[in-house]
């Protein structure tokens, strides 16, 4: 019984680890993403200061 528990612990945790794995690899995508266009953003309003 105690066995079969900590199999199923184990299994669980390497699947909790594996999909927190891939979360973090989606979010750090996102947020270079969204760096990306801040900084385009920031070079379209810099851009235009000097045009004004």
């Amino acid at each position: 019984m105690i066995k079969q528990l900590s199999k199923k612990e184990k299994r669980l945790e390497k699947q909790l680890s594996k999909k927190e794995k891939r979360l973090e690899k989606q979010l750090s995508k996102k947020e270079k993403r969204l760096e990306k266009q801040l900084s385009k953003k920031e070079e379209t309003l810099e851009n235009l200061k000097i045009v004004w």
